[in-house]
């Protein structure tokens, strides 16, 4: 009776026999004797019952059943490398640099704040962090994690997790609303101080709903910037209304020196995806970060 490893190995010698398209250079691929392939081939046949190869002194050929059972040798054998590079990976303690690219206000507000609490947690592990509303091409560009828009998603070659469903609120702090009153519906805004973000299309043009209505209203910035940072401390000091992402304001809010306007009308969400281009099994200090980062969302 053979062993599983017998049927292996003979299956590794048919398959580098057909790749290489002679015995005696599969013998030296596998520093093997010209005999030895051919016993192995013999053997595997034997094993099959089954004849796979047409053996001139000149020629190999493959038989139906041969070209049949080498397809399937070569998932087969990708599979077993491919498990074998994932044991190796999951042996090993996270280490190396981790390449991100992401969104300005994203890295600033959200990553940033919590980059030293994984650092700390992960000491073997350095980051590169690129901040650009540069759309990078991570295969090309060698980035091991880029955070996308819902809007700039990539194709089905790259792998994609969903962090969080971005929301924009308007905020306004307790000294211009004492100054200039809390806006009732969104026609009011237009009448309003306005703080707004230079780089999105249609900056100058709010839209949002209720239950029942759409509104867009065209604003007249008393603030234009392409700084979120510019923006919030703006609202802070009582310039006037800005309309922030929300989790650059949710500390602001729960400390009163931010104030929500209009709560019953929703703007339109963006959700934000973590995208990589190798399964995170396989690279451990990719898992560690995706893993801290879907924690740190959850609190």
């Amino acid at each position: 009776m053979r062993r599983p490893s017998d049927k292996f190995h003979l299956m590794s010698v048919f398959h580098t026999v057909v790749q290489t398209g002679a015995f005696n250079k599969a013998a030296e691929q596998m520093d093997m004797k010209p005999s030895s392939v051919s016993k192995a081939i013999s053997q595997l046949e034997q094993l099959l019952d089954a004849k796979l190869l047409y053996r001139t002194t000149r020629n190999l050929s493959l038989t139906d059943i041969g070209n049949y059972y080498y397809d399937q040798c070569s998932h087969i054998l990708k599979d077993v490398v491919t498990l074998e590079d994932t044991i190796g990976a999951l042996q090993n303690e996270p280490s190396g640099t981790l390449r991100i690219t992401a969104p300005t206000a994203f890295g600033q507000y959200f990553l940033g704040p919590r980059l030293s609490i994984f650092l700390e947690k992960y000491p073997n592990i350095n980051i590169d962090l690129d901040l650009t509303e540069k759309l990078r091409d991570i295969t090309k560009e060698g980035y091991d994690l880029a955070i996308r828009s819902s809007e700039s998603l990539p194709d089905s070659s790259l792998f994609a997790m969903k962090l969080i469903a971005q929301k924009r609120v308007l905020v306004a702090s307790p000294h211009y609303l004492e100054q200039y009153g809390q806006p009732r519906t969104p026609d009011d805004l237009s009448k309003h101080l306005t703080l707004v973000y230079s780089a999105m299309t249609q900056s100058q043009r709010w839209s949002m709903s209720n239950k029942t209505d759409q509104h867009h209203v065209s604003i007249t910035p008393r603030l234009k910037t392409n700084s979120y940072y510019t923006l919030r401390d703006a609202a802070r000091s009582g310039l006037g209304i800005a309309n922030l992402n929300d989790y650059m304001v949710v500390d602001d809010i729960k400390s009163g020196r931010l104030v929500p306007i209009l709560p019953g009308y929703a703007q339109s969400q963006r959700d934000r995806f973590a995208v990589y281009q190798q399964k995170r099994d396989l690279s451990p200090k990719l898992d560690a970060f995706l893993t801290f980062l879907a924690k740190a969302l959850r609190q």
